[in-house]
C-alpha cells in the first residue's frame, strides 16, 4: 500500500478531489504508530529489540527481551481503579517471554506525554495481568518532555522520539551488506523510512546518495589494493 501512496496511485484508483492520502497520513498519531511498528514487527526480535533500545535515551534500558510471543494494537483493559468510566486503551502491548512492554505514543515529539495516562495505563495492566508476574516496562515515544527515565512504581518508563527511531533505522539500514540473508531485512527498513516520510518527517536524499557513496567507495578501495 506505502508505494501506492507514494506514487499517487492510490487517489487516481478512489477519488483524489477527495482523499489525499499522503496528507492525510501526516498528522494521524494512530497511523505512525502502527505504520511504524507494524513494520517493526516484521524483522527478528533481537533486531526489533536493538532497534527500540538504541532510540531509547537512557543506556541502561534492558538488553534483552527474550522471545516475541504476542502483541496488541489499542487493547482494551479494564478501567477498574482508574479515573476511565470505560476502558483503558494503551497504544501497543507487547509480551516477550522475559518482560512485557507497555508502549504510549505521541504524533509530535515533544511536551505531550502526560504522566496521569501512564499512572492509568499501569494501573490497567495489573488488571489484567497481575496474576501472570512478569516484569513490566513502559515506553513513552514522542511527546516527552525530557529525556530523563522515571518511575511509576516499580515501572521504568523510558523515553524516545520519532526522530531518532528513524536516525536508529537509517543507521542500520546501512549497515548491512547487500547479501542473501539482509536483502529481506532492507526491504522493510526501506519501506519503514518512507512510511516516516509520508507521515511528515524529513529523510533527505540518503537514502540512494548513501548507496550509491558506499559503493563507489568501496569499488575505489578495492581497485586501490589490487593496483
Amino acid at each position: 500500500m506505502i508505494h501506492a501512496i507514494l506514487r499517487n496511485k492510490l487517489g487516481q484508483s478512489l477519488d483524489s478531489s477527495v482523499v489525499h492520502w499522503k496528507e492525510l497520513f501526516r498528522p494521524s498519531e494512530d497511523s505512525l504508530t502502527s505504520s511504524v511498528f507494524g513494520q517493526l514487527l516484521y524483522l527478528p526480535t533481537e533486531l526489533f529489540w536493538r532497534i527500540i533500545s538504541e532510540s531509547c535515551f537512557d543506556n541502561s534500558f534492558p538488553k534483552e527481551c527474550g522471545d516475541l510471543i504476542e502483541y496488541f494494537f489499542w487493547p482494551r483493559w479494564s478501567s477498574k481503579e482508574t479515573s476511565n468510566s470505560i476502558y483503558v486503551e494503551p497504544d501497543l502491548f507487547l509480551r516477550f517471554t522475559k518482560r512485557d512492554v507497555i508502549i504510549e505514543a505521541k504524533r509530535n515529539d515533544e511536551k505531550q506525554q502526560n504522566v496521569n495516562q501512564w499512572n492509568t495505563e499501569i494501573q490497567s495492566y495489573k488488571n489484567e495481568y497481575a496474576s501472570d508476574n512478569k516484569n513490566l516496562i513502559f515506553i513513552a515515544i514522542g511527546g516527552i518532555w525530557d529525556k530523563k527515565t522515571e518511575h511509576v512504581g516499580k515501572v521504568s518508563v523510558y523515553k524516545m522520539t520519532w526522530s531518532r527511531v528513524l536516525h536508529v533505522v537509517k543507521k542500520i539500514y546501512l549497515e548491512f551488506d547487500i547479501d542473501s540473508k539482509n536483502k529481506s531485512y532492507k526491504r522493510i527498513l526501506r519501506d519503514l523510512i518512507e512510511y516516516f516520510r509520508i507521515h511528515g518527517f524529513f529523510i533527505g536524499e540518503w537514502l540512494n546518495t548513501l548507496e550509491l557513496e558506499r559503493n563507489h567507495f568501496s569499488k575505489s578501495l578495492q581497485i586501490l589494493f589490487k593496483e
